[in-house]
């Protein structure tokens, strides 16, 4: 069995403020490099419901992107990040 060790500099979390949230949140990301990102929203059925971002990156230590959705149900959804390498997904919960 190999185990392959984790380096901390390149670990990468996908975040959202305030969740639960009501009306409108705001998903932030840390990415230091140039790449293609698309980030989108998911419901439970694995069904893009937005595209929040598609497009390339580069220069900042972190992006931020704010996702209104007042006319949405209840419910919730994931924010889904993704670029060529790696792909990361952050549950946001939608509360009225």
């Amino acid at each position: 069995m190999n185990i392959k060790a984790v380096n901390p500099n390149i670990f990468r979390t996908l975040n959202s403020y305030p969740n639960p949230f009501n009306s409108t949140t705001t998903i932030s990301f840390p990415y230091q490099g140039y790449t293609h990102v698309k980030l989108d929203i998911i419901d439970l059925n694995g069904r893009i419901i937005d595209s929040i971002f598609s497009g390339n990156l580069s220069g900042q230590n972190s992006y931020t992107f704010l996702w209104d959705r007042t006319e949405n149900k209840s419910g919730i959804y994931f924010a889904r990040m993704s670029n060529n390498k790696n792909l990361l997904i952050h549950k946001i919960i939608l509360l009225k």
